[in-house]
């Protein structure tokens, strides 16, 4: 059982354009207050959106500066000193320390930033700035084995310095489908009864071109329907006109989420480079049937679970589409092994691993 501990998050992730890191930390605070209620926590903020999602369960404090922006090196710091938490953990890919003796986490989900930065100053920066970081932590943390040996390779950061916790999902995607509640979120987005679907960013690594085109090429009786705007990717197709058979939704809000999933035929996530995949577990969680990368994190995730195919061939991705649409033993068979493998990813078992690590980093403190 910890103690009452007071533990301040840097949330500037947390914005209009929800990412992997920002539903990490969301889901992560959620469990904490679950477990460990007798704990204060401090989530730094930006953006009034962030408000939205934790109620009165955590102290907030407004920062004026940007994720990433120089301003934040300078800001960020004053705050901690001046708030004085027990641990500052920052849970995304950014230097930012305390200043004087307060026990520092940081959570590093991947190297993108890094491995893919085109600019060589900029990489050049992260990769000493974070390696700095991490070696003055009192730990890392990461969400999957491929994570910490990237870290390990190219930080140069010791192994047994990092710790694996896989990332968290809420319960809201177990639950059983209130057919009332799915007719009406398919009514408000417009879906039909049948689609393929798409959760993630726009980003390049994601991997959106090559899923269109596959699926497109795979020729099923039913359409793709992409969580974004057709603005956001239009750049990266072939062409800038959108197929007749591709539905784009927009952003789609948590409470949502579950549904837009549970209404699906098919999750698709074909990204280049992951660092977990939240988009395959909550799939699995929602019994919906994936098609995912063999490559980077997303094996290690799906072990075996989903169809796994080389996103960069296109022609297996059709393929792959259009097998797990048709057969129905092995849809049956991977629903069935993806509703199991889910069971690993809680919020509860993510939370209970990181205070945990809170636990530990105090008590060696206090000794």
């Amino acid at each position: 059982m910890s103690m009452h501990y007071h533990i301040m998050f840097d949330g500037r992730v947390i914005g209009k354009r929800m990412t992997g890191p920002a539903r990490h930390l969301i889901n992560l605070i959620d469990g904490l207050n679950s477990i460990a209620p007798q704990n204060k926590y401090t989530v730094i903020i930006n953006d009034k959106s962030a408000f939205n999602y934790f109620g009165d369960k955590v102290d907030v404090v407004w920062a004026k500066s940007r994720f990433l922006s120089p301003l934040g090196y300078l800001e960020i710091p004053r705050i901690i000193s001046k708030l004085k938490p027990d641990i500052f953990h920052n849970p995304s890919f950014s230097p930012i320390m305390p200043r004087k003796n307060i026990p520092y986490i940081i959570t590093i989900h991947d190297l993108i930033k890094i491995t893919q930065e085109s600019n060589f100053f900029k990489r050049l920066f992260y990769e000493m700035a974070v390696r700095h970081a991490c070696r003055l932590s009192d730990r890392v943390l990461t969400v999957s084995e491929y994570s910490k040996e990237e870290i390990a390779d190219i930080l140069h950061v010791r192994r047994e310095h990092i710790d694996v916790i896989y990332n968290g999902i809420q319960d809201k995607f177990f639950h059983p489908v209130d057919e009332n509640r799915l007719l009406e979120i398919k009514k408000k987005y417009n879906l039909p009864d049948k689609y393929v679907l798409y959760v993630g960013s726009h980003d390049v690594h994601k991997n959106l071109k090559g899923t269109i085109e596959a699926f497109m090429k795979a020729k099923v009786n039913m359409p793709l329907v992409l969580a974004l705007t057709w603005d956001e990717i239009s750049g990266y197709c072939t062409s800038s006109l959108k197929p007749d058979n591709v539905i784009c939704i927009g952003p789609v809000p948590e409470l949502d989420l579950p549904y837009v999933y549970k209404g699906s035929s098919l999750v698709i996530f074909m990204s280049f480079i992951e660092g977990f995949g939240l988009p395959v577990v909550e799939a699995f969680a929602s019994g919906v049937p994936v098609v995912t990368s063999n490559v980077t994190s997303l094996p290690e995730i799906s072990r075996g679970c989903a169809i796994e195919v080389d996103p960069r061939d296109i022609p297996a991705i059709s393929c792959a589409i259009r097998i797990i649409l048709s057969d129905e033993i092995l849809r049956e068979r991977n629903i069935k092994l993806g509703l199991e493998r889910a069971q690993d990813f809680t919020v509860k078992k993510m939370a209970e691993r990181v205070l945990r690590v809170y636990d530990n980093i105090l008590g060696r403190r206090d000794v």
